[in-house]
């Protein structure tokens, strides 16, 4: 009888776990749904406790918006410390929005080699995801921000080996 009590409460807490997954889930959603019909205001409203929660997709957008000025003037500073908490769980949007800041010295002092290495960390998070535009991208913003780097090349080379390794997986084309 004792261990009834013990289920049906694991079974509740378990319930009330998923519904609250189901409320966070729904409000981003709602936010990002506001996002996209430019209702800036509402979709900072719905994502702040979000990227509070931990969501980087949450961070990610807020910061963009704060990098933008889309709720008012551009805010470097807040655009930075929402891209860093999304980049510090390795969103490759943020990642390359961090490398684009330390180029152009925006919100903080530029630093060609810093933007580079943001620019490594985000291709590399994009090569793992098989996104090869986005990598190209990173690619050249390194090239662009720090010609030579070290971690150009590194990063060349994994490109090499991930996109073979995926064309080899896949076989030939049918």
């Amino acid at each position: 009888m004792k261990h009834t009590g013990i289920i049906v409460s694991f079974f509740a807490a378990i319930g009330l776990a998923l519904v609250a997954l189901n409320v966070r889930a729904d409000r981003l959603h709602e936010g990002l749904a506001a996002y996209e019909v430019s209702a800036f205001d509402r979709a900072r409203r719905l994502l702040v406790p979000e990227a509070r929660s931990g969501s980087a997709v949450a961070q990610y957008c807020l910061g963009f918006m704060a990098h933008a000025g889309q709720t008012g003037r551009p805010d470097f500073h807040e655009a930075r410390r929402w891209y860093q908490q999304a980049a510090a769980q390795n969103h490759p949007q943020a990642l390359f929005a961090l490398g684009l800041m330390y180029e152009y010295g925006q919100g903080v002092a530029p630093d060609k080699s810093r933007a580079a290495d943001y620019f490594y960390r985000a291709g590399r998070a994009y090569l793992a995801a098989g996104h090869r535009l986005e990598l190209m991208a990173c690619l050249q913003a390194m090239q662009r921000a720090h010609p030579g780097h070290p971690l150009f090349r590194k990063l060349y080379r994994e490109s090499r080996r991930g996109i073979n390794a995926r064309a080899t997986a896949s076989g030939p084309p049918a």
